[in-house]
Formats: structure tokens, sequence, C-alpha cells
């Protein structure tokens, strides 16, 4: 459950290794919305076979104290690699249907159940209810993960509130990233600008 780049990388090895696979995400367009800033790390791409995703890269950080005073971390070399998230995400979905993962866009779970050594799970397809019985159930359905309050496993004890934005005409280095900490910028947590090509994303996370 969850079609981002885990749930559509683990159906796409899955499917290749010859098993039947069934991928289930509740919107209706791969990568939408928009789910993080797109910051990752270029080990990614030994893994997965969508470089031209890449949009940005970035070879260190400016960071803004609580004081208002600047330091700069600079690697020399690429550090990161900003990707078109939405872009990357089809990408890996797009790979995985080429090996054979079949998906369900606009997939609503509603439950799931262990049942003689299988989990059976209901789901509402278009305003149709389906029943997918399966040897495993992978929940790569988020930080809300339905498979995981339906099994009790792994849940956060607290989410932070966040948000991004694309904006134009942001004057930044567009090889560092820019983080902002304090309770100025962002009680319990930092704030962020990515360069990502003629735009920058821009966004901030709080703990409290």
């Amino acid at each position: 459950m969850g079609a981002g780049p885990a749930g559509g990388y683990a159906a796409g090895r899955i499917a290749k290794a010859g098993y039947n696979v069934a991928l289930l995400e509740e919107h209706r367009e791969i990568g939408e919305p928009i789910q993080c800033g797109g910051l990752v790390t270029p080990r990614v791409f030994d893994i997965v076979s969508c470089k031209e995703t890449i949009i940005g890269r970035v070879h260190g950080a400016e960071i803004f104290s609580p004081s208002g005073r600047r330091i700069v971390i600079d690697g020399g070399e690429t550090e990161a690699v900003v990707v078109d998230r939405a872009m990357f995400d089809r990408a890996i979905v797009t790979d995985a249907l080429r090996k054979g993962v079949h998906s369900f866009l606009g997939a609503q779970a509603a439950a799931a159940r262990r049942e003689d050594g299988r989990v059976e799970v209901l789901v509402d397809v278009d305003g149709e209810s389906q029943r997918f019985r399966c040897k495993l159930l992978i929940g790569a359905d988020g930080v809300r993960s339905s498979v995981a309050k339906w099994f009790d496993i792994l849940r956060p004890k607290k989410i932070l509130p966040g948000f991004e934005v694309d904006m134009v005409g942001v004057e930044s280095d567009p090889g560092l990233v820019q983080l902002f900490v304090g309770s100025n910028y962002a009680p319990g947590f930092f704030g962020w600008i990515i360069p990502s090509g003629d735009t920058a994303r821009v966004g901030l996370c709080v703990g409290s």
C-alpha cells in the first residue's frame, strides 16, 4: 500500500522475483500531492535508474543560527541532489509496472485482517468494494499509515506540522541548501530553502 518511492521500489523488486503484486495508491495521480522537498543522497541512484529526475546538485549548507549567525559548510563536491519529486515517484512506479506490477489508483483501503495465513484487505476502488488477499502486505502509506494502525505497529508518537511552497525570485547560492534554526524561525525544528532550478522550495516544520 502506497505508491511513493518506497512502495513503488518494493513492488518492482518483488514482481521481478516472480510474484504477483498489486500496488494500491489512494490518490489518482502518482507523485501528487508532493510529499517532501526532494533533497536526496546521490546514492539513491545506485538503487533506482532515474537520473533524468535530477534538477540540481548541492555541495553544502548555509545555516542561520537563532542569533542570526551565518555558518557555511561546504563539502566541495556533490553531497545531495534535488529531484523533481513528482517525476521521481512516477519513474520508480513506471519501472515497477514494466516488471509486471498491477497498480490501482484512487484505491481507498478500509480495513485489513489476517485470515488463514494470509492478509485480506478491503479496498474501495472507484466506488466499488474489492477484496485483495496476499501473503505479504507492505505498509508504505506514509506517516499516518493505515497498515500501522490496523496491526498496531511502529506508529509515530508525534507528527510535526510543516509546509513547503515553490517560490521564484529567491536569492541564494544554487549549490547550497539554507537551514534556519531557532524559535524565531521554526520552534522545535527548522526551516529550509532548497534551490531547484529556476525556483526554490521554501518550507518549515515546527516541533512545538
